[in-house]
């Protein structure tokens, strides 16, 4: 998400009466990658960029192609083998072992369709999913032709077909975007069908010294970052220079004043054992996605017992979605240490890892999808 939102923000401030450009997007990937398929850099004719496609090793080639694409007017795909470092042609160790493709479109300046259409894919709670044609024998659907799916229809330029409405059904209810090629009436093409999944947002309760660099470490993934405390003298928006939202607000207010929903990750931590209680009663009423809560063991114990005590049921849901304490183990003393160690196990939750070294992970670094490898 946070890339794609440095490229919006990038083509808005593109002056197209002096320069051109063009957007690549990673389409395909065989083998291992820095980067996945859906990862984009915008670029112009002065030599800037946005984003990138890989580690660094192939911005300057793409920059290269993407000025022989704007020349042209015409989109085209470029093939990055990476297997054989010995017998790269970009004259550089590579050292990736895959092979990528990446499509590069050139852009036709204010409104470009397919800038627009991204910024249309950008929700800020719920996935979107785009299929962009990236190959074509077929006239009448040429690369670049796209379509979002908003959970119950395509809707793009052209008519959805059967067989793609139901791929990008099946993708967006497993949330794993995919590669596929369809046989049309007038020749074959190709489509990645990218998920493209909403924007996290993160309430921190709690307005001390130590809530800043977890609020600016969270901004830096491209969160959407919300500060609020029951004292009005911390609430101060110069304090998280970042967020999108600082706010004094009594626990009660609670509810009826934050965005509190399944792609609300929070983290209670005050200081203030009282308010931090108030707070865990308030996000036991909604179906937040994450409760992390700051301090030791015992002090979470000490709350489970309180609210035990007066009649509020802490179902086995609501603990899988408890971390008490917040933050993984490594041995983080100082606010920033500490705020990293949160952000760092929240992002494990939600992409479902368990935060382990990757010197210790079996196999490769990335799950390799087979959708992503075929035909190549």
């Amino acid at each position: 998400m946070t890339e794609i939102q440095k490229i919006l923000s990038a083509y808005d401030a593109i002056d197209f009466s002096f320069k051109r450009g063009a957007l690549a997007t990673v389409v395909k990937l065989f083998g291992s990658s820095y980067r996945r398929p859906g990862a984009r850099m915008i670029m112009t004719t002065d030599g800037r960029w946005t984003g990138a496609i890989s580690g660094g090793c192939l911005e300057g080639d793409a920059l290269r192609r993407a000025r022989e694409v704007i020349e042209s007017g015409k989109p085209a795909v470029v093939r990055y083998d990476t297997m054989d470092d010995d017998a790269n042609e970009l004259g550089v160790g590579l050292g990736c072992n895959g092979i990528i493709d990446v499509l590069i479109e050139p852009l036709s300046g204010s409104n470009d369709s397919c800038i627009e259409t991204l910024r249309s894919s950008v929700q800020p709670d719920e996935a979107t999913l785009l299929a962009l044609v990236f190959r074509s024998d077929n006239p009448d659907i040429p690369v670049g032709t796209r379509w979002l799916y908003d959970g119950s229809e395509c809707n793009g330029t052209v008519a959805c077909f059967a067989d793609l409405q139901l791929d990008c059904m099946t993708a967006f209810e497993s949330k794993k975007s995919t590669t596929q090629q369809y046989s049309t009436a007038l020749g074959e093409i190709e489509v990645f069908i990218e998920v493209i999944k909403p924007q996290t947002r993160l309430v921190i309760f709690g307005s001390g010294y130590d809530a800043s660099p977890v609020a600016a470490i969270a901004k830096s993934l491209g969160w959407n970052v919300n500060v609020t405390d029951d004292c009005a003298a911390k609430t101060f928006p110069f304090k998280f220079p970042t967020a999108d939202l600082v706010c004094h607000l009594q626990t009660e207010a609670i509810l009826n004043n934050l965005t509190l929903n399944e792609n609300t990750v929070c983290i209670v931590m005050s200081h203030n054992y009282h308010y931090d209680l108030s707070v865990v009663k308030q996000l036991l009423q909604t179906n937040v996605h994450t409760i992390g809560i700051l301090g030791p063991k015992k002090r979470w114990q000490k709350m489970f017992d309180e609210l035990s005590n007066e009649g509020i049921e802490i179902s086995k849901q609501d603990m899988e979605k408890i971390y008490a304490p917040v933050g993984l183990d490594i041995g983080a003393e100082t606010p920033e240490e500490i705020a990293l160690s949160i952000i760092a196990e929240i992002q494990s939750i939600l992409t479902k890892t368990n935060g382990v070294s990757l010197r210790s992970k079996i196999g490769t670094i990335h799950e390799h999808d087979d959708i992503f490898v075929e035909n190549v």
